[in-house]
């Protein structure tokens, strides 16, 4: 964080010693974890029960290896939802909580209750003993009956062959495979909800009804001779893909009826660039089954019930967008590097004939040409179609999309990540801004109060982290809590002299209370700290200058802009000194650099006006103080000097309205009243500008510009003898080789004589 010149009548605060700030936690106390004894044994007794009823049902004599191989393969959907109930849970809700507080989704009073309310909710253990009871029951029966039937020729269980009970249970190992994969996954993601246990249930179901529907097929016509892995092979698939398989079933039934195929217009997940077969398949668990359904979904469901990245879904759903716009010629699209709508809108973006400025006529052509070679390269009839490709109206996704894309910095700061340092990295970068005292407001204000909050409740658990101390007075700084912030660096002082940081950003809260001197060694002791520090020999310039010390404040500029060529308020610091010393030449050029690298500087164009005025350069110095009265209607000087410039100008009516208005605004500007004198006198008002010169000199005396135009006034009003006395006090308080000394000796000489 650098310190931008600000102006010298700002007013400042001080306080004698920092004093803790009175929101400051206490070191936190541990919360508690959920228990999680009843709900294990509970489901333990169900698990148990479940197996002891199907075995007494069918009752069927296990040998003891037989038991072992069916806990093996049933055993793993409870054990799952132990294991992530004793270990991952607690971690889970915990990341719920920092996603909730930095996404500022809760007030932080109600932060645990909300969180604890929408967890239970979504991860209620009456579903997961539920599903995994049916789960059981379903591996239960699969096995009784493969068991039964064995290597028997004649049917073991009335009206199914044994040949379709052994690629039953092909179906059943398939969905196994896939279903243990995913809830391995899903563990290791923490995501691992009901639906994960409900999708095995109706994966098994609709796997083992294929197959037994399609059994005839499997083994039939379908089947090479002598062949006896083809049907287990074709029914495991089946298993783990079961949706292809229902396609693979439909096109077979189709060929035996001589049906014609049935067209379908769905653009399935799988073709959409980055989805997996997994990914497909926790989608489907959400009942977003295409891209239909991918482009039109509620993103902020996706985001809070999946452990999907905000990048991942954002591209996603763009590319569905794309692929519902333009259907079966998306290859196309493609092939012309347009992957996404996002894209699609950027291009024509770029070719739009509907240019905020008029377009040339060669670039007008240009555009239209490139439009058409665009429409032929993705086979659109018509150029016109790709504006009603553009069109969003229908997908209000894309509203969401669009501005992820304009703000993925913010979007990202706001991640939640499940390590505390993960916590403190996002604060961090986001306070690391060059923003003058007080510079938040309304939604920054907002944000900046939650970082607060994140950043005193790390500090209950980390009170001796001088990093921590110095992020929290970057954050009392920006909110306008200077003392706070200097009680919080010297907090970081203490703990860590060997880091330069609060040094550095100490002198800021120095340097707004007028404490030049300890603003100098702050950034001193920084300097020695961190000798490439641009920064820090930033700021001591900025108190140097402050200071009167111009020599040394431009060594030190030449300095930080030697270590860092693009630090923009180096620049601008430089440019107010220049003036200070009427290098105004010097000035302006740098005025020029720090727009170049920061053209939102609102504190530039002030000094920047001065510069021009001081190179006799009226009309653009007239543009830039314009536009510093419209970055702050509210301040006076902007608009006394822009009147200045109009008087200079002789453009009198503008000048008139600015320094009445800078008046208004700021009776006590010295600067607006002689302005004002300066125009009654080139308008022959001279009674009236006698009167505004000399309350001028009541409150400055020393003024002897002032002085002078009010003897000019004097004598053109016929009141030479006041006029004689004011020449004689000019000769007396200006610079004897300046003009205004040399001019009133003259006019001494020749209308009032030597005494």
């Amino acid at each position: 964080m650098t310190r931008r010149w600000r102006y010298p009548w700002q007013r400042h605060t001080d306080r004698t010693a920092a004093q803790p700030p009175a929101d400051l936690p206490p070191v936190a106390e541990p919360r508690a974890g959920m228990s999680s004894g009843g709900l294990t044994l509970r489901l333990i007794f169900i698990v148990a029960l479940l197996v002891a009823v199907g075995l007494y049902t069918y009752d069927y004599d296990l040998v003891p290896g037989e038991v072992a191989v069916f806990v093996a393969l049933a055993g793993i959907y409870p054990l799952t939802y132990l294991a992530y109930l004793g270990f991952a849970a607690k971690t889970h809700r915990k990341r719920l909580e920092d996603d909730f507080r930095l996404l500022g989704l809760a007030r932080e009073e109600e932060l645990v209750a909300t969180v604890e309310s929408l967890y239970d909710t979504v991860y209620s253990p009456i579903q997961f003993v539920v599903y995994i009871g049916l789960i059981i029951l379903i591996s239960l029966v699969v096995f009784w009956g493969y068991l039964r039937c064995g290597a028997n020729a004649v049917n073991c269980v009335p009206g199914v062959e044994p040949a379709i009970v052994k690629l039953i249970c092909c179906a059943y190992l398939g969905s196994y495979v896939f279903s243990v994969q995913e809830l391995v996954r899903r563990y290791n993601t923490f995501d691992l909800q009901p639906q994960v246990y409900s999708s095995a249930v109706v994966r098994m179901l609709i796997a083992l009804a294929i197959v037994f529907a399609g059994a005839s097929i499997i083994l039939g016509p379908t089947t090479p001779a002598g062949d006896p892995v083809w049907p287990a092979a074709v029914a495991f698939t089946i298993g783990i893909f079961p949706t292809q398989g229902l396609v693979w079933l439909t096109q077979l039934g189709n060929r035996l009826i001589e049906s014609a195929p049935v067209q379908r217009s769905v653009l399935p997940l799988a073709s959409l660039l980055g989805i997996s077969p997994w990914h497909e398949a926790r989608l489907a668990q959400m009942g977003i089954d295409d891209a239909q359904n991918l482009a039109t979904v509620d993103i902020r469901r996706l985001l809070l019930t999946t452990q999907f990245d905000t990048q991942e879904i954002a591209s996603w759903i763009d590319q569905a967008i794309l692929g519902v716009k333009v259907g079966d010629k998306l290859p196309r699209f493609r092939e012309a590097k347009i992957g996404s709508f996002h894209e699609l809108r950027v291009m024509l973006a770029q070719l739009s004939l509907e240019a905020p400025a008029p377009l040339s006529a060669p670039e007008q052509e240009a555009r239209t040409k490139g439009r058409e070679r665009l429409a032929v390269a993705l086979a659109l009839a018509h150029v016109d179609e790709l504006n009603r490709l553009a069109d969003d109206s229908n997908f209000p996704n894309y509203s969401h999309i669009a501005e992820y894309y304009a703000r993925s910095s913010r979007v990202v700061h706001r991640r939640a990540s499940v390590g505390m340092d993960a916590v403190l990295g996002p604060i961090f970068r986001e306070l690391a801004i060059d923003k003058p005292l007080g510079a938040a407001d309304g939604d920054d204000r907002a944000e900046l109060n939650r970082y607060l909050a994140d950043i005193q409740r790390l500090l209950g658990q980390r009170r001796n982290d001088a990093r921590l101390w110095n992020t929290l007075g970057v954050a009392y700084y920006r909110l306008g809590r200077p003392l706070d912030a200097l009680y919080a660096y010297e907090r970081a002082i203490e703990m860590d002299r060997n880091l330069a940081e609060p040094h550095h950003h100490r002198s800021l809260v120095q340097i707004d209370q007028g404490q030049y001197a300890e603003a100098i060694r702050s950034c001193t002791n920084a300097i020695q700290l961190d000798r490439v520090h641009a920064d820090a020999f930033n700021n001591r310039g900025l108190a140097y200058m402050r200071s009167g010390y111009f020599d040394l404040a431009l060594a030190d500029f030449d300095e930080a802009l030697r270590l860092d060529p693009r630090l923009p308020s180096a620049y601008l610091n430089r440019g107010v000194t220049y003036n200070a010393v009427a290098r105004f030449g010097e000035a302006r050029r740098d005025f020029e650099h720090a727009w170049l690298l920061d053209d939102s500087a609102p504190d530039l164009w002030l000094p920047w006006g001065l510069a021009l005025i001081g190179v006799v350069d009226y009309p653009s110095a007239l543009e830039k103080l314009s536009r510093a009265v419209i970055s702050d209607a509210q301040a006076a000087t902007p608009r006394a000097r822009r009147g200045y410039v109009y008087y200079l100008l002789e453009n009198f009516a503008p000048a008139r309205l600015d320094v009445e208005e800078a008046l208004r605004i700021d009776p006590t500007s010295l600067f607006a009243r002689n302005s004002l004198g300066l125009l009654e006198t080139r308008l022959g008002h001279h009674e009236v500008a006698i009167e505004h010169y000399r309350k001028v000199l009541e409150t400055a005396p020393e003024q002897y510009v002032t002085r002078y135009n009010l003897a000019l006034a004097l004598a053109r009003a016929g009141q030479n003898a006041d006029a004689c006395a004011e020449l004689r006090q000019v000769v007396e308080d200006s610079p004897q080789d300046g003009f205004e000394a040399q001019d009133a000796k003259r006019r001494l000489d020749v209308d009032c004589g030597v005494e």
